[in-house]
């Protein structure tokens, strides 16, 4: 007996490289950022930062990615992306503790 969960051959879709991008947010992220020569974290913000905003990614691969200047500035958007990065930056800030600090040379010191 099948059942509508049954997994087979015919279950696998092959994508073209346009219908993967728009599927797999990720795919298209690790492309732009390949195609512009940006960090993955630059591009990650600002289509997050486009999703938070409910608006098109072609904002901000427009404006940020292909530097169009027609492109009307939002200032809602840099908020954002910037709220994003200081989130990301405070999660991953660990402080060194205070017995383990380094000097100039990189040697240990104690305080």
């Amino acid at each position: 007996m099948t059942t509508q969960n049954d997994y087979n051959a015919a279950s696998i879709k092959i994508l073209r490289e346009e219908e993967a991008s728009d599927a797999f947010t990720w795919l298209l992220e690790g492309n732009l950022a390949t195609e512009y020569g940006v960090p993955l974290s630059f591009v990650q913000r600002g289509m997050e930062a486009s999703r938070i905003l409910c608006i098109p990614p072609d904002y901000f691969i427009g404006k940020y990615l292909k530097k169009d200047l027609s492109i009307a500035t939002m200032p809602e958007f840099g908020e954002v992306y910037a709220e994003l990065l200081k989130k990301e930056r405070s999660n991953n800030w660990k402080p060194q503790s205070a017995g383990a600090r380094k000097d100039s040379d990189g040697e240990k010191k104690n305080d």
